[in-house]
């Protein structure tokens, strides 16, 4: 019986000595200011800035694979309008309008065809890269996916952003809006176990947004924006 007792004592021991788990990952921090050239300063409160880890080393792997995301056609409207996803994703486009809808983006070239109420189409996406989606029907319906290479992507709160759990590896910070440049950090970040580490400043310019676009087949839309 003593001989029983030894390893759960052990056990009772580690337990309440606190002794914390060894850490999953590494942490990446940092800024991102978004300047307007006009004025040579920064925005006060930029819209829509998002950052995301790209991994140096090689990999075949698609780290969307499995992940479904859903951009929402209502009251003539996509939500949300700005959309970041890992590639290899899929994106659903549910109309829940009493209208039918048409989901395309012109370049690279693609489109849903147009569907109705309660209906809903969907799109995969194995290749990074940025996608302006309209409405072939409703001019001013208008939205961004920004498909990147990663999972580790977040949107920037008060001009700053945290990457927790980040596997141990080498790193570079890309950050992007719909009204900026994109901009991939210079600095390399290598990152271990447990380690913290602190980016590089990225510094983003406005850029004008042209919300003027044609139909998918390269024709205006009439007065009232319908086609």
């Amino acid at each position: 019986m003593r001989v029983a007792r030894i390893p759960i004592a052990l056990s009772l021991l580690l337990l309440v000595s606190g002794q914390a788990p060894a850490p999953s990952g590494g942490t990446i921090g940092g800024t991102v200011e978004v300047f307007d050239k006009s004025k040579a300063k920064p925005i006060a409160k930029p819209k829509d800035v998002w950052v995301y880890l790209e991994d140096q080393r090689r990999s075949s792997v698609l780290p969307g694979v499995g992940v479904v995301k859903t951009i929402t056609q209502k009251n003539y409207k996509f939500t949300p309008q700005v959309l970041v996803i890992p590639v290899g994703a899929s994106v659903e486009f549910p109309n829940r309008d009493r209208v039918e809808h048409n989901v395309f983006s012109p370049e690279p070239f693609w489109d849903l065809e147009r569907y109705g109420p309660n209906q809903t189409s969907t799109r995969k996406f194995g290749a990074v890269g940025n996608f302006k989606i309209y409405c072939d029907i409703h001019r001013d319906m208008q939205a961004s996916i920004k498909v990147v290479k990663t999972r580790f992507f977040a949107a920037v709160k008060g001009g700053t952003y945290t990457f927790t759990n980040v596997p141990p590896g080498r790193y570079k910070v890309g950050a992007w809006s719909p009204a900026t440049n994109e901009v991939l950090s210079p600095d390399l970040i290598e990152i271990g176990l447990g380690d913290t580490k602190t980016a590089e400043t990225i510094k983003l310019n406005s850029i004008p947004i042209d919300t003027e676009h044609l139909r998918k087949d390269g024709t205006p839309y009439k007065p009232g924006g319908y086609p």
